[in-house]
């Protein structure tokens, strides 16, 4: 039988090919480890692979660990109307289509969040900002709107070191919260009040369709050692946002008060159930709990400060 033999300009075409190809895909795809969450990030737009990379260069990998989220982000135009639209998707269904280049970055966050929320192994997730101060834990724990990005905000101008705007992920072996440092999703309405307060804030804007124009800022930007370690609970707020009140008031909860209201705001309480339940129950046995009515901004954090402060003396 006849053997096919390829003549050797073409090996070294297709050679030369295959390495243009591997170059490309190196070029375009990044891998992060941001606290206990992994990403790699598939990415055809130069600009938007850059800005993501800008904001999470200091967790940047080689390789892929072995719990890794994939992102990709590709642009096609339509067949009907020859118009270009951007695909992100993620480990589950296509998640977002959008139009604009400034649109991509906040929702890469929403994609990678998405899969958090349904996917990340072993951790009781609380939708949640966390800040620390020494060795212990501040959970602002609320809805959307509620304030929490601005507080963490607020709170980092302060000396206070950052966890997460997003999840708290409670380990259930040792009842310490783990840090997950995403960019903090600054939405227009709290820009000026954290910029005169010195908080830094960029002047690239993004547009997420429910948030409307936000900021995604690294937590670096602020100061070098501004994230966090991970470090037990020792006080929790329900922040509720209330433009017109003139003073912040905090109101005491009872712990198992407390609690119940962190297990409504569980990402996987139906996935883990008892074991969500007793895990807060156990992180939180030795924690402060308060209701806060936002006020002005400053003041919100003083009286956050001064409960902090009070509930540290109690526990001494």
């Amino acid at each position: 039988m006849a053997r096919l033999t390829i003549p050797l300009s073409l090996s070294r075409i297709y050679a030369e090919g295959a390495c243009a190809d591997s170059k490309a895909e190196s070029a375009r795809v990044r891998h992060y480890q941001i606290g206990p969450v992994g990403i790699t990030l598939d990415c055809e737009i130069r600009r938007v692979l850059e800005s993501y990379h800008d904001r999470y260069q200091p967790y940047a990998i080689a390789r892929p660990t072995s719990c890794t989220f994939p992102v990709s982000v590709f642009a096609r135009r339509s067949w009907r109307s020859g118009r270009r639209h951007i695909h992100i998707q993620g480990d589950i269904a296509e998640a977002f289509t959008v139009r604009r280049e400034h649109q991509v970055l906040p929702h890469i966050e929403a994609v990678i969040n998405l899969s958090i929320a349904r996917h990340l192994p072993h951790y009781i997730q609380i939708h949640a900002a966390v800040l620390t101060r020494g060795e212990r834990a501040l959970v602002v724990a609320g809805s959307p709107g509620a304030g929490k990005t601005t507080l963490a905000a607020a709170l980092l101008t302060r000396g206070w070191r950052y966890a997460t705007d997003e999840f708290a992920l409670i380990d259930p072996d040792t009842l310490q919260v783990v840090p997950y440092p995403k960019t903090l999703s600054i939405k227009s309405g709290s820009v000026e009040m954290l910029r005169d307060i010195g908080f830094p804030i960029e002047d690239e804007v993004f547009h997420r369709g429910d948030k409307g124009p936000i900021r995604c800022i690294s937590p670096l930007r602020c100061r070098p050692d501004a994230v966090a370690e991970t470090c037990g609970i020792a006080m929790v707020v329900f922040p509720r946002c209330e433009p017109a009140v003139d003073q912040p008031r905090l109101a005491g909860m009872s712990n198992a008060e407390g609690a119940f209201e962190m297990s409504r705001r569980c990402f996987n309480f139906l996935k883990y159930r008892r074991l969500s339940l007793e895990t807060i129950l156990a992180a939180t046995r030795r924690a402060a709990f308060f209701r806060l009515e936002s006020g002005p901004l400053t003041q919100t954090c003083d009286l956050i400060e001064s409960a902090w402060h009070e509930t540290a003396k109690r526990r001494c």
